[in-house]
């Protein structure tokens, strides 16, 4: 499916929610499309911690998925929403991150959305001293940041790799 028809589809579900906009931009990379809303009704499709946003993110991905019959890296953001998350995200996570360090023990972080704890993943995937861990059910879904030692992370890859 050509961008433009999922620029298309995202218009049709905006207008049938009589969703004003200004502009739908389209960002394409190898492994998602990023779909950018600019809107005064941003408040309407964002929601409470972005919950409206991540619906409407996955109604377009299922009708995608409905017509091109895979699942496609789609993101809609609307007003730079989940660029200014994701931001804010990284830097919760160092802040949590350093504590951990220092403090040398885990340090659990709130309930996020999955896009966030994703962020989070991203953030300590190379660490020499932090695995992180997502943990709980739905709303209540957190990412736990663990200390290790380095000799304890390198012994724990080498046993999973024997296993």
């Amino acid at each position: 499916m050509k961008t433009e028809d999922i620029k298309k589809e995202l218009e049709i579900i905006l207008n049938n929610l009589s969703i004003a906009f200004s502009e739908i931009s389209v960002e394409n990379s190898l492994e998602r499309v990023i779909l950018s809303i600019e809107s005064k009704d941003s408040p309407i499709l964002i929601g409470n911690s972005g919950e409206t946003l991540s619906a409407l993110n996955h109604i377009l991905r299922k009708i995608i998925e409905k017509k091109r019959g895979v699942d496609m890296g789609v993101i809609v953001d609307v007003n730079g929403y989940r660029k200014k998350a994701e931001e804010r995200v990284k830097g919760v996570a160092s802040m949590l991150g350093n504590r951990a360090l220092t403090f040398k023990h885990s340090v659990e972080m709130d309930p996020m959305p999955s896009f966030e704890r994703r962020i989070v993943h991203s953030v300590f995937q190379d660490h020499p001293n932090i695995v992180t861990q997502s943990e709980g059910f739905g709303k209540f879904r957190h990412v736990i940041l663990k200390y290790v030692e380095q000799k304890e992370l390198s012994l724990a890859k080498e046993s999973n790799l024997n296993i």
